[in-house]
């Protein structure tokens, strides 16, 4: 362990619990007592060295220094006036934009998965506009997660899944900042989402066209994704950040646990939502063109 002797910053904040969140540049968090939190921010390994499992996932998190080489420092949350306003100003557009939604919603009712298809349009069009449409939407939101999460605005920021066709950004590194500043960075693609339903939703107001009420569709299956909490979703995360459970993905492999047998029930009926509300429509849909 004799190589353990110095520490890269450490970024941290207390939980619920009296127990302490703490990262480094590499933002892969631990959660540890105050007695071992106290220890790593004075940079007193000594106590430490013994427990060699311990000291082997300080290592693999980032919190060593190993050959002279020491990584960026935790980012860190801007409380410059201007972010402060931006932030509050995404939740009142947030929140605006899904009181509209309800608002049109009431009027013209849920624009289900039968509305992707129109008879009139060739089938290649509607494919091609999905996909364009969906891409486009997909960048937006993850732009907005790396502009609030305040990470750098490159295409090395978001990963790609082709298994379950998403783009993600990595936002472990928010978890020491404010309620105000981590809320909004991972709300931020929702909150894009929602004012993107509100504009087309407004848009179906005025005129009826195909696009219009495909791209509505399109949205609402998106943000009702995103409320999966079962699954690893923007949904999940913020629940996560309620409440104070950084690892809270890993509770709901425990059956044992009441709240992930809630959260279970909860993002399975979700997607029960998606299934009867627009791939069986989509399904008759299609069904009804072909005979």
């Amino acid at each position: 362990m004799s190589n353990f002797g110095e520490l890269n910053s450490i970024s941290g904040r207390k939980l619920r619990g009296n127990t302490w969140i703490l990262l480094t540049g590499k933002h892969e968090p631990i959660v540890v007592d105050k007695k071992t939190y106290n220890l790593l921010i004075t940079n007193n390994l000594d106590l430490l060295k013994e427990n060699s499992s311990f000291m082997d996932i300080m290592k693999d998190a980032g919190f060593l220094k190993l050959d002279n080489t020491a990584l960026p420092d935790p980012i860190s949350e801007s409380q410059s006036k201007l972010c402060v306003i931006t932030r509050y100003g995404a939740w009142i557009l947030g929140v605006s934009s899904l009181l509209f939604i309800c608002y049109v919603t009431l009027k013209l009712g849920i624009p289900t998965g039968d509305k992707l298809i129109n008879r009139s349009i060739n089938p290649v069009s509607i494919i091609i506009f999905i996909i364009l449409f969906t891409l486009l939407t997909t960048i937006i939101h993850e732009i907005m997660h790396l502009l609030f999460g305040q990470s750098n605005p490159s295409w090395k920021s978001i990963h790609l899944s082709a298994k379950i066709a998403v783009a993600k950004v990595p936002l472990s590194h928010i978890w020491t900042w404010t309620v105000l500043g981590r809320i909004t960075a991972v709300s931020a693609g929702i909150i894009a989402d929602l004012s993107e339903l509100a504009i087309f939703s407004g848009l179906s107001l005025i005129t009826r066209t195909w696009f219009i009420s495909a791209a509505c569709s399109i949205l609402w299956i998106r943000i009702l994704w995103q409320f999966r909490i079962h699954k690893r979703t923007d949904g999940q995360l913020l629940l996560a950040l309620l409440f104070d459970k950084p690892f809270l993905h890993q509770d709901l492999k425990n059956s044992n646990i009441w709240y992930s047998i809630v959260i279970k029930i909860l993002g399975n009926f979700v997607t029960l939502l998606l299934i009867a509300g627009w791939l069986v429509p989509l399904c008759i849909r299609i069904y009804q063109l072909v005979i």
